[in-house]
């Protein structure tokens, strides 16, 4: 229970005769608005160690978060990443091929490995082939398959006098617009989960990771649900098993490390800084994990929480249910609503926990928090506004107490 403080005006009793507090309200804690993000690109069909792939494990622990009765009246809705282009080939001989300039890109491959993408022989022994040589990838004239332009009788054609022709990728193959990963339309539970299920396994798997795009229109949607429900804490969910490949100009496809998420990082941020914060749970084989755990920390360490790491050799359903089960906990455990009176310019704003066991100033934002045991607002306070959500800053959280109060105080 939370409860505002009110001042002699109101002639209720404070729980400490210092407060000259000059309006009150009643608060309650934010119901939950739920924006799954979720990669569906090529690779989540990629097994587990226990057999199943990574895809139905994702599927499973989706399904079953929102079939706990408890969640009644919390919102869900969830948009795909990537959309791919129907017209446009995953392979090319040229720009042609792709529909759009400067978009089919030479691919070259370590030889005699096989292992990994190369611009020169120096990356592949970068990457752990140094006996390897950096060769182009072609495509055969008529059948279509793939050859090696300089040694075609390494993977000869299957029809006989075809021609390996040098050949790339469309970059383009993926709808790089923030537009085409908008959630346009939230449905609360129990009542919007076999949507959700009829979309999760019905859901064809291909292209690769557009991460800034989704992570765009899962923002921007977000943004336009608290606007129209204040009172509603709006929270992104971002699942998938790779890396950003993608849609930014600003990524080296020859690190992994994180500078792929470098332009994905300010713009949780400052989401993050409107109340509106991102979950990160990743899914990630042995070879992958140490990279994908670098980028994915970075991405939900701006977005105000800690990233969900499931290895996939482990029981990956139930890793990804137990990472939902506790972001929807830490989601709104300490985030409240408030009537508010206090127009623009309040006096002093102060929280009182337990009827003045601790007083918790206020701060601007969560990223001011710190060590700190104070609370920020999610939503600005403001004459043009008759509610307001309030936070504790993650210390104040961990302390936790049996009773809040928000007291809005004289100069």
């Amino acid at each position: 229970m939370v409860a505002v403080a009110c001042g002699a005006r109101s002639e209720l009793l404070l729980p400490d005769p210092r407060y000259c507090s000059e309006s009150v309200a009643s608060a309650e804690r934010s119901s939950l608005d739920l924006l799954l993000v979720v990669d569906s690109s090529r690779s989540m069909e990629f097994e587990t160690a226990l057999g199943p792939t990574k895809w139905s494990e994702l599927s499973f622990a989706i399904n079953a978060f929102l079939d706990d009765p408890s969640l009644e009246g919390t919102g869900v809705g969830m948009v795909f990443f990537p959309e791919v282009r129907p017209e446009v080939p995953d392979t090319c001989l040229d720009d042609g091929a792709c529909g759009e300039p400067d978009t089919c890109r030479d691919q070259f491959i370590c030889y005699p490995s096989l292992e990994v993408a190369c611009d020169t022989d120096e990356r592949c022994a970068e990457q752990g082939f140094p006996g390897d040589t950096c060769e182009r990838v072609g495509q055969c004239d008529v059948s279509g398959g793939g050859c090696l332009v300089s040694d075609p009788e390494a993977f000869p054609c299957p029809e006989l006098g075809e021609t390996c022709l040098p050949s790339g990728v469309c970059t383009n193959a993926s709808r790089c617009d923030a537009g085409a990963y908008r959630i346009d339309e939230l449905s609360e539970l129990p009542g919007g989960a076999p949507t959700i299920a009829s979309r999760l396994s019905s859901r064809f798997l291909d292209g690769g990771t557009p991460t800034l795009s989704a992570v765009r229109g899962g923002i921007a949607s977000a943004r336009d649900r608290l606007t129209s429900f204040p009172r509603r804490k709006p929270v992104i969910v971002l699942a998938t098993d790779g890396i950003p490949t993608q849609c930014d100009d600003d990524i080296d496809r020859f690190d992994f490390g994180p500078s792929r998420v470098q332009n994905i990082v300010p713009e949780v941020a400052a989401a993050a800084n409107e109340g509106i914060e991102t979950f990160v749970i990743g899914v990630f084989d042995p070879d992958t994990i140490d990279d994908g755990r670098a980028n994915l920390e970075l991405v939900a360490e701006a977005g105000g929480r800690e990233a969900f790491i499931v290895d996939t050799q482990g029981d990956v359903g139930a890793d990804v249910l137990a990472a939902l089960e506790q972001l929807e906990g830490d989601a709104t455990r300490c985030v409240f609503n408030a009537s508010w009176t206090g127009g623009d310019r309040p006096g002093v704003v102060e929280v009182v926990v337990d009827g003045g066991e601790r007083i918790l100033p206020r701060v601007g934002t969560r990223e001011a928090c710190g060590n700190r045991d104070a609370f920020y607002f999610e939503t600005p306070p403001s004459s043009e506004l008759s509610s307001v959500r309030f936070a504790l800053c993650p210390e104040a959280c961990r302390r936790g107490g049996t009773g809040f109060q928000l007291s809005i105080g004289c100069e």
